[in-house]
């Protein structure tokens, strides 16, 4: 069960899974567990959120513990005693080092110092903890007041919170939540779960159920996707283009960045379908910086995801075709052994008709010139010295309009070009 996935600046990735925190390398898994006989071990198994601070350093939330902060250099966890009973759901970080952790009752702001106390484990005496409300200033209000579903630290200094009822900005300087989107009531008592990112342009982006919302500026949109979906989760990946990954449970959809910026302009592209018997599907996605997305799954381990090599589409497989010539009339035509260039069927993935038929030349190139006919470069097989013959065709009708005699040799790897006159 995979609860969180990050990508620590060594390139190491980390996943927060229901029995401990895994480290990969890229060959094997490190499992962090809980050693009551080491007072330096991650405090609980059950690890929910995680985050890595402008230093290196992972912090890291459990469901039944509290905080963990693990210093890369040694591999120890030092923990946050005063936030030992309360569920960690989420954890950002603002540009001015602000440490936030979201719980069910409240946003906590952390600040400790760079360096960690010697011969304790303990951050209790160190680090300065303040809690903030957003619908009920109190701790003990019940959910869905003041239930933090998830954070984000934007580039801008921002820090984005989202609850059950509200999406939302919080002021630092004042200690309040400022009001971006107000959720509707929920449906049989089931709410709607915002999920943030920040894309490349710097806008922010939320996935909820069935739908994306785009805030950038004073420009906010609404993006309905394609399929309900089964689970009111809707997690969100960005790669370095900006083009975004969206996970609901069954279904991993792409969003193309150029199609991103209105809702009339996107095309979902669905990627990935999980099986629909059962119960298995994704619960987080990570895009790693080398373009690969990583996919928890609700207890069936992990998904690598290569969306590059889904940029290719493959025809004639095992051929090896010598040109390929496209027009303006979108056609694309194919030279293979057999001296003729021939149409590319896409649906059938087979080539089609000749380009035109003259059983006394090879065909050797082809171009389509500026006024749209197409042109021809043939090896004829009637002159032992292998003159050529250029061929002029009616691009519509690929009738032969004239041919001309070229007065040297024309071989296989003979070329033709129009030039700027």
């Amino acid at each position: 069960m995979i609860f969180d996935l990050l990508q620590d600046r060594q390139g190491f990735l980390w996943f927060a899974t229901k029995d401990g925190l895994n480290r990969y390398d890229g060959y094997s898994f490190q499992v962090f567990q809980n050693n009551p006989f080491d007072p330096y071990s991650i405090s609980d198994n059950e690890v929910q959120a995680l985050m890595e601070d402008h230093l290196g350093r992972i912090w890291v939330g459990t469901v039944n513990n509290g905080l963990n902060v693990l210093d890369p250099q040694t591999g120890k966890f030092y923990h946050l005693n005063n936030l030992s009973t309360q569920s960690i759901l989420c954890l950002a970080q603002t540009t001015d080092g602000a440490v936030w952790a979201g719980t069910s009752k409240s946003v906590h702001r952390i600040r400790i110092p760079d360096s960690f106390p010697f011969g304790s484990p303990s951050l209790e005496a160190i680090a300065q903890v303040d809690a903030f409300y957003w619908d009920i200033n109190t701790t003990n209000a019940q959910p869905p007041y003041n239930r933090t579903v998830d954070l984000l630290g934007t580039t801008d200094g921002k820090l984005w919170v989202s609850t059950y009822l509200q999406i939302g900005i919080f002021d630092s300087s004042s200690g309040l939540f400022q009001t971006v989107h107000k959720n509707p009531p929920p449906h049989k008592n089931e709410y709607l779960i915002s999920l943030l990112q920040q894309a490349p342009d710097g806008s922010v982006w939320v996935g909820q159920a069935g739908q994306l919302l785009r805030f950038h500026g004073t420009n906010n949109a609404r993006f309905q996707l394609p399929e309900p979906s089964v689970f009111p989760l809707t997690h969100l990946a960005f790669d370095a283009s900006g083009n975004v990954f969206i996970s609901t449970r069954k279904q991993i959809f792409k969003l193309n960045a150029t199609q991103s910026y209105t809702p009339e302009a996107a095309r979902f592209e669905l990627i990935y379908r999980f099986a629909e018997e059962g119960i298995l599907g994704s619960t987080k996605l990570l895009m790693d910086r080398s373009g690969l997305l990583w996919i928890g799954t609700n207890g069936y381990g992990l998904r690598k995801f290569n969306p590059g090599n889904h940029r290719f589409h493959h025809y004639l497989s095992g051929k090896s075709p010598r040109r390929i010539v496209t027009d303006v009339q979108g056609r694309i035509w194919v030279w293979q052994a057999g001296g003729q260039f021939r149409k590319l069927l896409e649906t059938e993935n087979q080539l089609g008709t000749p380009l035109f038929v003259d059983d006394r030349v090879l065909q050797h190139d082809c171009i389509q010139a500026s006024d749209g006919a197409l042109w021809v470069l043939c090896e004829s097989k009637l002159k032992g010295q292998g003159e050529g013959l250029l061929v002029r065709l009616n691009s519509q009708t690929l009738r032969k309009e004239a041919s001309f005699s070229i007065p040297f040799s024309v071989r296989m790897f003979s070329r033709m070009c129009e030039d700027k006159d």
